[in-house]
């Protein structure tokens, strides 16, 4: 029998946030209460207290880097894509060039909260020579544990695979489309899950259309289309095209759930076929149920809660 608890959780601003849960879970509460972010819109400053801002630095003698979102999964992991850890080449990028930021909303202003990397942890079936994003997973350890806030709190994890969810966001500070650039606050915008038998139509028709081959019969050409890799699932908004876009890597896939108002990370931003914005084919997502028990062996202290 569950029984229904009243939490009280108090943070270093003296807020008092109640929650109504069925769950002993310590996780997914968003902040204050109340894109490639492509067609969202600013989301609410630390709404999502998890989000955090990586920056792969090129080198040691300039500032330009390659960025990447995560989210916040304990007080000393940060989850990510595993293709953000390597570079074009294949080759394992830098841990000590490699900046973790969180409680940032503005990442021109609020990167006072900076975290350096001990250790880059992987699936090591992940391989970005192949050109393919199977197993796009990954776990930064962060060289010390962090103090919780109400800006910096980690996300839940779901306990079982995806379902036919009702509503998802996706969050980043990604670039807004193809030919604009990226914003400097928080993006967030509102998508729709696509299931996998609709995913591979998409893909597939997709695929013909931009190769420009003309079918004779429904599925000719079944053999010349990779079918969504069993490791992703499928989203996009599919009224406007919006989702996630270039710099929006390794953020979170998010579900609200309606009982118990806790934030779910369902999915981590993998990649796509298309260009931003594009209404025929949706972003893939990595499932991260899928990586419960990696989660539960790397980082100890993570929620592995029920939806």
């Amino acid at each position: 029998m569950l029984f229904s608890l009243i939490i009280l959780i108090i943070f270093g601003s003296g807020q008092l946030i109640m929650v109504s849960c069925d769950d002993d879970c310590e996780c997914g509460i968003e902040a204050g209460a109340q894109s490639r972010i492509f067609m969202g819109k600013e989301a609410t400053p630390n709404k999502y207290p998890w989000m955090a801002h990586i920056r792969f630095k090129l080198n040691l003698h300039d500032n330009r880097y390659v960025k990447c979102g995560g989210s916040l999964i304990d007080n000393q992991h940060v989850m990510t894509a595993a293709h953000c850890i390597f570079d074009e080449f294949g080759v394992l990028r830098k841990r000590k060039l490699t900046e973790v930021y969180l409680g940032a909303h503005s990442i021109s202003k609020d990167l006072d909260n900076k975290h350096s990397v001990s250790k880059f942890i992987y699936d090591k079936r992940f391989d970005i020579t192949e050109r393919k994003l199977d197993f796009d997973f990954a776990i930064l350890k962060l060289s010390k544990p962090v103090q919780y806030t109400e800006d910096i709190y980690p996300i839940c994890i779901p306990d079982a695979n995806i379902k036919e969810y009702e509503s998802l966001i996706v969050t980043g500070w990604g670039k807004l489309s193809e030919i604009e650039g990226a914003p400097d606050k928080l993006n967030e915008v509102e998508v729709d899950y696509i299931d996998k038998t609709k995913c591979n139509k998409m893909n597939y028709e997709f695929t013909l259309r931009v190769r420009g081959v003309i079918e004779t019969y429904p599925g000719e050409y079944a053999s010349l289309v990779t079918p969504i890799h069993e490791s992703h699932m499928c989203a996009i908004d599919t009224n406007t095209g919006g989702g996630s876009c270039i710099g929006d890597s390794g953020g979170p896939l998010m579900y609200k759930n309606p009982e118990n108002h806790r934030w779910y990370a369902v999915g981590l931003v993998s990649g796509g076929y298309g260009v931003c914005g594009n209404i025929n084919i949706p972003t893939l997502y990595t499932i991260v149920a899928k990586y419960k028990k990696f989660i539960q062996k790397y980082a100890t202290e993570s929620q592995i809660c029920s939806l």
